[in-house]
């Protein structure tokens, strides 16, 4: 495992930072697609969101949106995840030519909140325990150009993090793959019985193509996540609860995909299959149906 470091606040981290809401737990989810073109003028934009705090975020949700104009600027975004499991997608892409002018851009955030009572094994109340959360990430980013403002680019953030509600104390890992590789890190929170628990995670991307962008460099880019996005707890005495409010346990020791993505996977790979014979950035990671 690798240890987490910290840095400098990521770009798209601040959209984890949800307000505060009374409900003990919450799945939720923004994407936006967005293409413009200025000859001829038009412009597509296609924008889906929820917030659910109610047993729904035990199940698989998804939102897959998309945009188009006809001088071939085409973007999409999708999220697909569960409390504990986020995934997230987006495309952009736009052509360059004679006449041609427009910009295409994508972005998909999904975050999740649990409360965890610290409890269990036996302990006396304010007995010292402590937890330790594991993250994994495996994904795939464009490369990003050289330049301070490329014209097309994508990125992407990812934030995990764990909260004594009692002192306030937290501990957190703000992922940016500009400086760190996917994998699986780890961060551990001291804590006792008696205590609650706050944790939370979130992935967010962003996508952009630009007509301008130059010949020689690609006029599409891509941010693909949705391989994985896991957290998970491991507690230091064994015994200590590990369920959240939500009725999701952290503790899983193998996270196993549920039957009802199969047909989700499917279409992912019928997509990643056209996306390498087409040359470039398909719009949607999220097979229509």
């Amino acid at each position: 495992m690798k240890a987490a470091h910290g840095g400098s606040a990521a770009l798209l981290v601040a959209a984890a930072w949800l307000p505060a809401h009374a409900q003990p737990y919450r799945l939720s989810a923004s994407t936006q697609a967005a293409a413009y073109s200025v000859a001829p003028d038009a412009d597509s934009n296609q924008s889906l969101s929820f917030f659910i705090t109610d047993p729904r975020a035990l199940l698989p949700q998804t939102l897959d949106v998309s945009a188009r104009v006809g001088t071939g600027g085409q973007a999409g975004a999708s999220v697909a995840g569960e409390i504990g499991v986020l995934r997230a997608f987006t495309s952009a892409y736009y052509p360059s030519g004679p006449g041609i002018a427009g910009l295409s851009n994508a972005y998909a955030s999904i975050t999740f909140m649990d409360t965890i009572a610290v409890s269990g094994a036996g302990l006396a109340l304010g007995a010292p325990v402590a937890y330790r959360l594991d993250f994994a990430i495996n994904g795939h980013i464009s490369p990003f150009p050289t330049g301070s403002t490329p014209p097309t680019y994508a990125f992407a953030t990812a934030l995990a993090r764990l909260q004594d509600n009692t002192t306030g104390q937290q501990t957190e890992l703000q992922w940016n793959p500009r400086y760190m590789s996917t994998g699986v890190y780890s961060l551990t929170l001291n804590t006792a019985i008696g205590r609650e628990l706050s944790f939370t995670g979130n992935l967010a991307l962003f996508a952009q193509a630009n007509s301008n962008t130059p010949p020689d460099l690609p006029h599409g880019a891509t941010a693909d996540f949705m391989h994985t996005a896991y957290f998970k707890l491991a507690p230091s005495v064994a015994g200590l609860n590990t369920v959240g409010q939500s009725g999701h346990d952290f503790l899983a020791s193998a996270v196993h995909e549920p039957a009802t993505w199969a047909s989700l996977l499917a279409g992912l790979g019928l997509l990643a299959g056209l996306r390498r014979r087409a040359g470039r950035p398909v719009v949607s990671a999220i097979e229509r149906r």
